[in-house]
């Protein structure tokens, strides 16, 4: 007679992960980094550095799969989208660009895993800060932002942005997260170009980036942008000063403004100088 073992939670939870698991690489957006591309310690990138992967795992293509998925491993999705935590959207958003890559740890808990290119910009004796995030919730919201934009000029302030999200910051780099198979050096430079609306041609061809070093977080934490959700960072750090761009901007076409602002699809970010 053959005795049969009850299932246990952690058994259960096994059984129905391996089937998601995928090692032959045709997952088209779904990876999880090779350990032989990411240096550990202060190493020098450069622009030929560029972000692999290695395993692919199989996870959902639209919401409802996706928050099936997240169930799976008991992430609690219901305070997304409030406060400062973003939407299932941008993590679907961030899956299908290929910014996203999914790891378990020891203990079978879902992973995700971010690259992040962090510039810090000088000039003049001053260093640039990211000092707020405003949250463009709704089609609705971007169109009005938008169309407001266009006609006026758009500060942290501006009365269009009363009653939508927030998140006040002291960042002092521009962060700009690296999609699946990107070089980071260009991605950094593009950074700069899409922030700060510099002249594309001269930071991608002739401007300098000082040497720069990769920090990788090798202890997972939740992350207020998802929480419940355990993230691992990889930074590549990047340090750029642009006294001399801006001194030569009678050929360049670019000028030292106070405070800059990016409007996007999702959010709107703004920059502005502080003293060194």
């Amino acid at each position: 007679m053959t005795t049969s073992t009850a299932e246990t939670p952690l058994m259960a939870q096994d059984r129905l992960i391996k089937p998601l698991i995928n090692t032959t690489k045709t997952q088209e957006y779904s990876y999880v980094s090779s350990e032989n591309g990411l240096l550990d310690g202060h190493n020098i990138i450069n622009d030929n550095t560029n972000i692999t992967d290695d395993i692919n795992i199989n996870i959902p293509r639209n919401i409802s799969q996706l928050k099936e998925f997240l169930n799976l491993f008991s992430i609690n999705t219901n305070s997304w989208g409030q406060g400062e935590a973003k939407h299932l959207k941008d993590l679907l958003r961030e899956i299908k660009l290929g910014i996203v890559n999914f790891s378990f740890d020891d203990d079978l808990r879902l992973c995700r895993n971010v690259s992040i290119a962090r510039i810090t910009v000088t000039a003049f004796q001053h260093q640039l800060v990211e000092s707020k995030q405003v949250f463009l919730d709704t089609k609705k919201d971007y169109k009005k932002v938008s169309a407001y934009s266009r006609e006026q000029n758009l500060t942290p302030t501006s009365k269009i942005l009363d009653g939508m999200r927030f998140l006040k910051r002291n960042q002092d780099t521009i962060n700009k997260k690296i999609q699946k198979g990107s070089s980071v050096s260009l991605i950094a430079r593009k950074a700069l170009v899409n922030e700060l609306h510099l002249d594309e041609k001269y930071v991608i061809n002739d401007l300098q980036f000082a040497p720069s070093f990769i920090q990788r977080n090798l202890q997972p934490k939740y992350a207020q942008s998802f929480p419940n959700l355990l993230t691992a960072y990889t930074f590549y750090f990047f340090k750029v000063d642009l006294g001399d761009l801006f001194r030569d901007n009678q050929s360049t076409n670019n000028f030292f403004k106070n405070s800059y602002v990016d409007v996007g699809d999702r959010l709107i970010t703004f920059f502005q100088w502080k003293v060194m």
